[in-house]
């Protein structure tokens, strides 16, 4: 059965919870999510400044060495294993925060 957009677009279906979902909102949300991510995108594309650059290559070298502890082939305490997924954490959290940094053009 064929349906135009519109009609599709604006039904509402009912979820597992008994609530209603209308298509039409989440379709809008959807489209400003892609919006934002494209901005977000084009944002990491920009030059950044060199203090950021050591913070986002310091923060890949920790994750790393987490990542390579986590990973290592003789067993290690419970407690190094657990600090080394926080620190693997930090550390990717630490390159991407740092690479959205850009460099403000002057006016």
């Amino acid at each position: 059965m064929m349906h135009d957009a519109e009609t599709v677009k604006s039904r509402e279906f009912l979820n597992g919870e008994g609530e209603y979902i209308i298509v039409k909102e989440i379709i809008h949300y959807l489209t400003i999510k892609k919006k934002t991510m494209k901005t977000i995108i084009k944002r990491m594309e920009k030059p950044t400044p060199v203090f950021f650059k050591k913070v986002r290559n310091t923060g890949i070298i920790i994750a790393a060495i987490a990542t390579s502890l986590l990973a290592a082939p003789v067993a290690l305490p419970a407690v190094i294993l657990k600090v080394a997924g926080y620190v693997a954490l930090a550390g990717g959290v630490m390159s991407t925060v740092s690479q959205t940094a850009v460099r403000m053009e002057k006016k």
